[in-house]
């Protein structure tokens, strides 16, 4: 069982100008930061060429999840890690992204394109939400479905933001 997201933002930003951005580590955690993650942490970057690493850790925010999901976690939201893998192509920025959670009970496995449009650019997440437990597993994969919209819109807008700051 999974469910599918597809989301699309709009990007005021020329292409060139996020593939800076997705070469600069400290953008990052900036991104997820502005998404409303807890505590990110940057675990890996590697960078050559028109490739690029980023793993990251974070919480889920714990005031997202309904009181059913929010009474398991007493501190924080779950503990994901995140792994993007960027192709910085000339006319295209393409990602594979898997969002796991460090619990083991599922994850976020899709990807991101980024075209040009007009002057600016096309943010897509396409993306698969599997949450394998009995019962309560498709609850629990709507929930990670509508906090992964939000948060793809949140780090859109920390790009835009972003990109003021490298210039």
């Amino acid at each position: 069982m999974s469910t599918t997201i597809t989301r699309s933002v709009r990007l005021d930003l020329p292409l060139a100008a996020v593939a800076d951005l997705l070469r600069t580590p400290e953008h990052a955690v900036r991104r997820l930061e502005a998404a409303g993650r807890e505590d990110p942490v940057l675990v890996r970057f590697a960078g050559s060429g028109d490739g690029v690493r980023i793993e990251t850790r974070y919480f889920g925010r714990r005031d997202e999840l309904p009181g059913w999901m929010a009474s398991r976690f007493p501190q924080h939201g779950p503990e994901n890690h995140r792994t993007e893998v960027w192709t910085l192509g000339p006319a295209t920025l393409t990602a594979v992204v898997v969002v796991e959670s460090v619990e083991g009970r599922g994850g976020v496995r899709g990807t991101y394109t980024v075209v040009p449009e007009g002057e600016g650019c096309r943010w897509e997440l396409a993306a698969e939400v599997s949450v394998p437990l009995p019962v309560i597993g498709r609850r629990v994969e709507k929930v990670v479905a509508a906090t992964a919209a939000r948060v793809h819109a949140g780090e859109a807008a920390a790009m835009t933001a972003g990109a003021v700051r490298i210039r």
